[in-house]
């Protein structure tokens, strides 16, 4: 294995703080080094531990697309091929691959690999399968799963946001941002945020950064546009309690907050003001097809105050085009695991009812319920396995730890479900193309 140190990166000191922000959208002001007092800048190396496969394992060719599914447990990943559901096939697991941790699972959205949060790290999943677009064709490739070697060491591995190319790692308990690239696991950027805190970093089609920043006591504030190197340019923080952010179409960004959230595109910002007060919009999900974010939608200060859980029944709809915030009420909760939207911009929400409700996040409406499993109570515990969701085109994959489970639907509601008991109670799940 290869080590890779990065080259020296610049943070920022804290800017001058912006004015207030509008009150019913448009455009948010913002501070930047032309229309404000400059900030200083603070010199810092960044060398992060990174370990890269010395090259990526070669898969056979195959004569069909192999959809994969990836399911993390209390011990390990379990790797199962996607079946198909048009033939009656139901998944299957191919491999079963042991690891330490509370284990958290992201998209790399490569089609090919997972980026797996451990205890002290970010590692990665080869899920043993890709597909490769040749002209009016594409080839396809399978094998067996495995886990690369890559590490990425992490005091408190974070968010992970991709673009399916380059990947941005974000360390809550220090603040680095480290982007590696997917194609040979090198490191393309590495720098720190002023103040770290719980945050979140997208890569922009531009080169620069949206990352999210907090003051000294590491409250969340809103966001900043950031050069490579981590040189602020210019911030906004009209985003309190920022979590989470989700692309959209044409390169908007979805940003949630305390009281709706942020459309990031360009360098320039747009508030969403939800009609709530406290309307908190932390959990998103989207495509870079559709121009619609689907979120949660938390009402309950008071809980929230008192970290208590909230059982919301809402769900927020926001057109990245126009800042529109629509609330849709679903008659019953649901979970941050509980989101998925497809590439032609269906909603899918998976309900403590047991039932996935389908919304038009054009209309912002439910258009169609399924019933899927029993109803089901979400835990006080955050990290305790509940039933989780991933959407692959029609078919949604719905995961069931209280009978050790993995359910799958057609969304159009042609093909019968079909259903697969696994060896160990399911956590997160990721589903890829293949």
């Amino acid at each position: 294995m290869s080590k890779f140190l990065l080259r020296t990166g610049m943070i920022a000191a804290s800017a001058v703080l912006l004015a207030s922000c509008t009150s019913q959208g448009g455009e948010a002001p913002s501070s930047s080094a032309e229309s404000s007092a400059s900030t200083a800048a603070e010199a810092a190396q960044v060398t992060p531990n990174v370990t890269a496969p010395s090259e990526a394992a070669k898969l056979p060719e195959v004569r069909h697309q192999t959809p994969r599914i990836a399911l993390s447990y209390d011990g390990g990943v379990m790797v199962l091929d996607a079946g198909d559901l048009d033939k009656g096939k139901a998944p299957e697991v191919v491999k079963d691959l042991e690891k330490d941790g509370y284990l958290r699972l992201n998209d790399a959205g490569d089609g090919r690999h997972v980026f797996v949060s451990t205890g002290n790290a970010f590692e990665v999943l080869d899920i043993g399968s890709y597909h490769v677009p040749h002209g009016d064709h594409s080839h396809y490739y399978a094998g067996d799963p495995s886990f690369t070697g890559f590490s990425a060491e992490a005091a408190k591995p974070g968010h992970v946001t991709t673009d399916g190319e380059k990947t941005v790692l974000f360390d809550d308990e220090n603040g680095t941002v480290t982007t590696i690239n997917l194609e040979d696991f090198s490191v393309e950027d590495a720098f720190k945020v002023p103040t770290p805190h719980h945050g979140v970093a997208h890569l922009n089609h531009d080169g620069t950064y949206m990352v999210t920043v907090s003051d000294q006591e590491g409250k969340r504030l809103g966001v900043a546009q950031v050069k490579a190197d981590g040189t602020e340019i210019k911030r906004f923080e009209q985003c309190p309690g920022v979590h989470g952010a989700k692309e959209a179409a044409d390169g908007a960004v979805f940003v949630g907050c305390t009281d709706g959230g942020l459309i990031y595109k360009d360098g320039e910002v747009t508030k969403v003001k939800a009609e709530d007060a406290y309307a908190r919009i932390g959990n998103q999900a989207g495509t870079t097809e559709s121009p619609y974010v689907l979120g949660d939608y938390k009402t309950d200060k008071k809980a929230a105050d008192e970290e208590k859980l909230e059982r919301p029944e809402k769900v927020s709809v926001t057109d990245t085009r126009t800042g529109k915030l629509t609330v849709v009420d679903l008659g019953t909760s649901y979970t941050f695991r509980s989101l998925g939207v497809n590439k032609d911009g269906l909603g899918v929400v998976l309900g403590t009812d047991g039932n996935l409700h389908l919304i038009d996040l054009e209309k912002g409406a439910v258009t169609k319920t399924i019933n899927v499993i029993s109803p089901w109570e979400e835990s006080e515990t955050w990290q305790d396995p509940r039933p989780a969701l991933s959407v692959q085109g029609h078919i949604a994959y719905v995961t069931d730890p209280s009978t050790n489970t993995l359910h799958v639907i057609d969304l159009n509601g042609e093909k019968e479900a079909l259903k697969v008991e696994l060896p160990h109670t399911p956590d997160e799940i990721v589903s890829t193309e293949g």
